[in-house]
């Protein structure tokens, strides 16, 4: 027997009252987020050993030159326990240099390392490919509509 497609599968709302899981917008993000990470593991965490998680983090840091952890966390939108967590591993494997605040010991600055610039720089080749791959059935008017939308979802702009 062939389940009836609820409207939200053809592009509408869906049907009234429907719970079926095909109609949930937290299904079609976990599948893919599932989907996304799978790429992104193949391209970049099989040579380089580095998880999304690392990558964002990497990004924000070089982005800022040099951060604290606090402002890091908010910019990568992860909790500050995670990110500590993070910042430990990259600063174990020599990919960020983190340093006491001449103006505040309590603080630490974070930069990234030589190595880890390099590693960002060959993971974003990589991700390129992981954009491609994950847009692939989209034509790149469609890939910008779904960030835009997402954007939308997310930050309310």
């Amino acid at each position: 027997m062939e389940r009836e497609l609820g409207k939200d599968q053809l592009g509408g709302e869906p049907r009234e009252g429907s719970l079926e899981l095909e109609d949930m917008p937290g299904y079609w993000v976990r599948r893919a987020t599932q989907q996304v990470r799978a790429y992104f593991n193949e391209e970049c965490g099989a040579d380089a050993g580095i998880t999304p998680e690392q990558y964002t983090v990497m990004c924000v840091v070089e982005r800022e030159g040099v951060t604290d952890q606090t402002r890091l966390a908010r910019a990568a939108s992860l909790d500050l326990a995670t990110t500590g967590n993070i910042v430990r591993r990259l600063v174990g494997r020599g990919w960020l240099d983190r340093r006491k605040r001449k103006s505040d010991t309590r603080a630490w600055e974070l930069t990234l390392t030589g190595e880890g610039a390099e590693l960002l720089r060959l993971s974003r080749q990589k991700g390129r490919r992981v954009r491609e791959r994950f847009f692939q059935d989209l034509t790149p008017e469609e890939s910008d509509e779904f960030l835009r939308l997402i954007r939308i979802i997310v930050d309310g702009k």
